[in-house]
């Protein structure tokens, strides 16, 4: 393969410009929908939240995107500044704000290959180390962003490589919707079971209607045992420790007046989660033991014949919901955090099924849990496989052959 200088600058492989500032003052021209920080994630673009402001005619023609137009995060978290979107036509007639930096490709770069390059610079920690920090924000900044010198190999070979990883985004896309695709029937399914609208087969008997209190019993023991394990609840994760989830402890030092739980016992927000408007209830699967705040709702089962994963599975569907919508009080949302007192709490309704059918129901659902860990996984690892193949391919470590035409 001919000798070729592949380290160039991004401003001479194409045009970077910065978008255009919203402001208070600037009201003169027409309403124009624009993308801005909010709208612009690694590999797609949020449309549902599209926000308008005056551009101009002149500021129009400036700002005015074009499809295939790379847009990256300017302003944003340090680990995600830089963070790469490719404009597709979507919303027409659209603009950029100032908190993106715009790429177009110029005659000597592939387009898809610079998507490719500046998402893997972004995943890297490529931007990260010429980002200026003010306060929590990083900024990538247009003019460093344009001085960057990046690999960019002979256009034949910039479209090869592109295409190779294209095929890659699309096996992940294809497992993104098939554990999508998956979690939608878990979703529909357990709401018909964990409800009684639905019968599993050979089950026919009545479901008994029971309460919080009957079924559980509230969880008060402090942390006499020193535990320094600092729980917090994810909407997603579930318990977690908060060095985990925030990267700190976030907790006090003395943590002697929080709830200790122990493994299989559950714990309730009274905020919301992603995913639990009022509220997320989990259970403590991932240590044997950790510490919970005293903001924290906490309970074990008590009744012998009650199946903890049925009862996990029912709030984790949210089917507790709607009962603590109506014991909120008015005014509830104090700082974030719901006015629920634990005596309404533990008189919420709750279904009780035969043992048997509770444990059968569980069941079901436990297998499509782990079907859906299974694609997880296997996303996991695709995606680590990808990225092994960015940074041979995208630093020219690994080079690759070109047919002559």
């Amino acid at each position: 393969m001919r000798e070729y200088s592949t380290t160039r600058r991004v401003s001479e492989m194409g045009t970077v410009q910065g978008g255009r500032q919203r402001s208070p003052h600037l009201t003169s021209g027409d309403m124009t929908p624009y993308l801005r920080v909010a709208n612009v994630f690694d590999g797609y673009i949020n449309t549902s939240d599209v926000l308008e402001m005056p551009f101009t005619s002149a500021e129009y023609q400036r700002y005015e995107l074009k499809i295939g137009d790379l847009l990256l995060n300017e302003g944003q978290s340090l680990e995600l500044v830089g963070r790469c979107a490719k404009y597709e036509g979507v919303p027409k007639n659209c603009c950029f704000q100032n908190t993106l930096v715009r790429f177009q490709a110029g005659h000597e770069c592939d387009v898809d290959y610079a998507y490719q390059l500046f998402r893997w610079c972004q995943a890297s920690g490529v931007f990260a180390k010429i980002a200026t920090k003010t306060n929590s924000i990083a900024h990538l900044g247009s003019t460093r962003f344009g001085d960057l010198e990046l690999y960019f190999p002979p256009l034949p070979e910039q479209r090869r490589i592109a295409s190779i990883l294209s095929q890659w985004d699309d096996s992940l896309s294809i497992l993104s919707q098939l554990i999508e695709a998956k979690r939608q029937q878990k979703r529909g399914l357990a709401e018909l079971l964990l409800t009684g609208k639905r019968r599993l087969p050979g089950f026919a008997d009545e479901w008994a209607e029971m309460t919080m209190g009957s079924v559980f019993a509230r969880v008060t023991r402090k942390n006499t045992e020193g535990n320094d394990h600092a729980l917090t609840i994810s909407g997603i994760h579930g318990l977690i420790d908060q060095r985990e989830f925030f990267n700190k402890r976030v907790a006090a030092n003395d943590l002697s007046g929080y709830y200790l739980l122990r493994r299989g016992e559950f714990a309730y927000n009274k905020s919301y989660s992603t995913g639990y408007d009022y509220g997320a209830i989990k259970r403590l699967n991932r240590y044997d033991a950790g510490v919970v705040s005293t903001l924290y709702i906490c309970f074990a089962l008590k009744r012998e014949d009650a199946v903890s994963d049925f009862y996990e599975h029912y709030f984790e569907a949210n089917l507790l919901n709607e009962g603590i919508a109506g014991i909120a009080q008015e005014g509830a949302r104090n700082h974030g955090l719901l006015n629920v007192s634990v005596v309404d709490f533990f008189e919420l309704p709750l279904p009780f099924p035969p043992p048997s059918e509770q444990q059968a129901i569980a069941s079901v659902l436990s297998t499509l849990d782990t079907e859906i860990a299974s694609l997880d996984a296997l996303k996991a690892k695709v995606a680590e496989q990808k990225r092994g193949l960015m940074d041979a391919l995208l630093t020219g470590r690994v080079r690759v052959k070109v047919e002559e035409v």
